[in-house]
């Protein structure tokens, strides 16, 4: 801006910089009023607006009476004017038409000053400041004015900034609404957010649901901190898809929670009773960490060729503790009669539908 004011030498016509400056500050104010009408925080903004302690910029703007046409705001209409009036200065300098527009202009000023003071009786701060930038823009153009002439204006001119004006609405309208809704949506997530990751709200949905006795000795599988206060057990069947992908999800949540959680496996199956016989196995003969490593590789591609993948990591699955194992995750599901793969249970109880596994990270210190 200021390399176009030192080329076309604004600078030697005080007016017309005045009315330039005071066009850009009233931009800057259009869009602290925008991102209100978007329902967005801007701190300049804020301080601007609450500069009164009954100016209440928001709730002014979303009156009918801050509609043209019915669709297009006060902060639109200013937005686009400014950023029109701005160009034409650049372009056309002192001409004919920047009298005209500020003239009405300034109507829609007084008009504007005089409903929310009388009529409305509700002040919008930011509004009341556009406005006084209006009018001292206006009355610097026509206080250093030289005798000029309707039979002056260049109709191309007027056409031309109505079709710039008039797109700069519509767009910066469709903008808004977009924006807006998008912003209304993440303030309603947020404020679920906030809701869902109350512990006590968990807590009241998960004791809600069906609850099943867990042991140690039930489950034996276990990774991450076996005396976490947050148990979490899964029945899973090692050809299952959504199991392998179910246990990458609790990997990374184990990872995330630095392994404060403890993350259990019981067992299921379609036939294949060896392929579990083998998971058994990779922990019981393996330290921790290794047994990790193996259970990533046979949800991952090991569980298509079973018995070469027992041959490759050197498992013995006919051993006591793996017969045992096996034995009592067949018992607990007699037991408990679940069938679906994978299901999961937090504490005993099943993971309310409101909650993913991935949200558990929030209430890895919580007592249940």
């Amino acid at each position: 801006m200021l390399y176009g004011i030192m080329k076309l030498q604004i600078y030697n016509d005080i007016g017309l910089l005045v009315s330039l400056i005071m066009s850009v500050l009233g931009f800057m104010l259009c869009v602290m009023l925008l991102k209100k009408q978007m329902h967005m925080s801007t701190r300049a903004g804020d301080t601007v607006c609450s500069a009164f302690g009954d100016g209440d910029c928001g709730k002014l703007l979303r009156t009918d009476a801050a509609k043209v046409c019915g669709d297009f705001s006060w902060s639109e209409v200013g937005f686009a004017y400014f950023i029109s009036y701005i160009a034409f200065v650049f372009f056309y300098g002192r001409c004919t038409l920047l009298y005209i527009l500020n003239g009405f202009a300034v109507v829609f000023s007084i008009w504007s000053i005089w409903y929310q003071l009388f009529h409305a009786k509700q002040k919008c701060v930011l509004c009341l400041c556009v406005q006084g930038m209006v009018m001292a823009g206006a009355a610097s153009l026509f206080l250093t004015a030289e005798a000029f002439s309707l039979s002056g204006i260049i109709f191309e001119q007027m056409l031309l900034w109505f079709c710039i004006f008039t797109l700069i609405v519509i767009v910066v309208n469709k903008l808004s609404i977009l924006i807006s809704d998008k912003v209304l949506d993440d303030n309603k997530d947020e404020s679920e957010n906030a809701i869902k990751y109350d512990e006590n709200v968990f807590r009241f949905l998960l004791k809600r649901q069906p609850h099943y006795d867990v042991s140690d000795e039930d489950a034996a599988l276990c990774f991450g901190n076996r005396d976490s206060s947050l148990q979490v057990t899964v029945l899973s069947n090692p050809h299952c898809n959504p199991c392998a992908l179910m246990h990458a999800r609790l990997r990374k949540l184990l990872s995330r929670a630095c392994g404060d959680i403890c993350v259990q496996y019981i067992l299921s199956y379609f036939s294949n009773i060896e392929s579990n016989k083998v998971l058994i196995a990779a922990y019981v003969h393996n330290d921790r960490k290794t047994a990790e490593a193996i259970y990533d590789d046979w949800f991952d591609k090991g569980r298509v060729r079973p018995k070469k993948f027992m041959q490759d990591n050197g498992l013995d699955i006919n051993g006591p503790a793996v017969e045992d194992i096996f034995a009592r995750h067949e018992h607990w599901r007699r037991k408990t009669d679940l069938h679906a793969t994978p299901t999961v249970l937090v504490n005993g109880y099943l993971l309310p539908k409101q909650y993913k596994v991935e949200d558990l990270i929030y209430f890895k210190d919580m007592k249940i």
